[in-house]
C-alpha cells in the first residue's frame, strides 16, 4: 500500500484515539482481519486496510511516523516487533495482542436512518456551533428530522428530509468523526451505543452522552415574530479587524442605536452606520463568523439578541438551518 493510503487511514483513527495515554490497549491502534481501529473507551473507528496482520500498536507513535512517510510502505512481523519499511526508512514498533483489544462494535443493531442524503450537509453547518466535553451544553441531539446543538449561548438546529426512529444524543467528537469518513450508508443504534455505517464496510461508533439541554428549550429559541433586518456589508472589514487579536474563545459585543452599530472587545472599539433597531449582545468572534458565512438576515427579539438564519441548499425548502447567536438581551 502506499504512505498516502495509510495517511488517509491514520487521519481517520487520529480522531478516535485518547487525548492522554489510558492504558496500553487503549492508547493502541488494533489490526486484525484486514481492518484497522481505535477506540479511545468512548468513541471509535474501524476501516479497512490491505494486510493480513493481526497485531496492536502504540497509535500515536504509529500515526506519527506514517505521517512522515512517502512511497510504498510494508508491514510485516519479527518477533514481537512490527516493522515499517518504505524505501531506506525503516522503523520497528513493541506490539501486543490483537485479542487484548475490545472488540467495540455490539451485534444487535436498530437502524435509526437510512439514505438521508443531507445528513452530512446538516451535520457540517451545525457542528461549527456545537457545544464541547467542557462546555456547559455539550454534544448534539437528534430527535425526528432534527439535529440540535447548543454550547449555552449558541443554539442551532438542523432539519432532515427523514426522521429518525428514536431520539439520540451523541458527543461532538462522533460527529467530527463521522465528517471524516463522509455520508452513512445508515445511523444505527446498538444499546447504549450509536454508530455510523459506510458502504465500503468503515464504522464510527460512540457512546450516547447523558443529555445536558431540552431540545424543546432550543426550539423555544426559534419563535421571534419580529420581521428580518439584513447586518450591513461593511460589518466583514469591521469583524476580521476587530477580531484578529482575539483567540477561539474571544467575545465581541455588539451594541446599536438607530445610527450606528458598535463593535467591541476588552481592547477595541470600531462602529459603523446602521438604520436598523436597537439592541445589544455579546457573540463569541468564532461562531459570528461562521454564522455570517450562513446569511446575513437578522432577526431581534425582547429575550434575545440576534436569529441568524440560512439554508443548507437553497434549492431545498425542506432542508434548512437556523442559528440563534448572542442569546443575551
Amino acid at each position: 500500500m502506499t504512505a498516502e493510503e495509510l495517511q488517509e487511514i491514520c487521519s481517520k483513527l487520529k480522531l478516535a484515539l485518547p487525548k492522554s495515554a489510558v492504558n496500553p490497549v487503549l492508547s493502541s491502534i488494533c489490526i486484525r482481519s484486514g481492518k484497522i481501529m481505535a477506540f479511545d473507551g468512548v468513541t471509535g473507528v474501524i476501516t479497512k486496510i490491505d494486510t493480513d496482520i493481526n497485531i496492536c500498536v502504540p497509535g500515536t507513535q504509529f500515526v506519527d511516523q506514517i505521517a512522515k512517510l512517502d512511497g510504498e510502505v510494508d508491514l510485516s512481523l519479527k518477533g514481537e516487533k512490527l516493522i515499517l519499511t518504505c524505501g531506506a526508512f525503516k522503523a520497528q514498533f513493541k506490539t501486543c495482542s490483537h485479542l487484548d483489544f475490545p472488540d467495540f462494535v455490539p451485534q444487535d443493531r436498530s437502524e435509526l436512518i437510512s439514505g438521508e442524503d443531507n445528513l452530512t450537509a446538516a451535520l457540517s453547518a451545525v457542528i461549527p456551533f456545537a457545544g464541547t466535553e467542557s462546555d456547559a451544553l455539550g454534544g448534539l441531539c437528534l430527535v425526528s428530522n432534527k439535529i440540535y446543538a447548543s454550547d449555552g449561548r449558541t443554539a442551532t438546529k438542523a432539519l432532515l428530509s427523514k426522521n429518525l426512529t428514536d431520539m439520540i444524543h451523541v458527543p461532538e467528537r462522533f460527529v467530527r468523526c463521522v465528517l471524516k469518513f463522509g455520508q452513512p450508508k445508515l445511523l444505527f443504534r446498538a444499546n447504549a451505543m450509536v454508530g455510523a455505517y459506510y458502504a465500503e464496510g468503515s464504522v464510527v461508533i460512540t457512546r450516547q452522552i447523558v443529555p445536558r439541554f431540552p431540545h424543546e428549550q432550543v426550539d423555544g429559541v426559534f419563535q421571534v415574530p419580529e420581521p428580518d433586518v439584513v447586518l450591513p456589508e461593511a460589518l466583514d472589514g469591521v469583524l476580521k479587524r476587530i477580531s484578529a487579536s482575539l483567540d477561539d474563545s474571544g467575545d465581541l459585543t455588539l451594541e446599536s442605536d438607530q445610527a450606528q452599530l458598535l463593535v467591541s472587545t476588552q481592547s477595541a472599539a470600531e462602529g459603523l452606520a446602521w438604520t436598523g433597531p436597537k439592541f445589544k449582545a455579546t457573540i463569541g468572534a468564532k461562531r459570528l463568523m461562521a454564522a455570517l458565512k450562513l446569511s446575513r438576515s437578522v432577526r431581534v427579539g425582547s429575550d434575545r439578541a440576534l436569529l441568524f438564519t440560512g439554508k443548507i441548499n437553497p434549492e431545498d425548502q425542506e432542508t434548512n438551518i437556523y442559528h440563534a447567536v448572542g442569546l443575551s438581551a
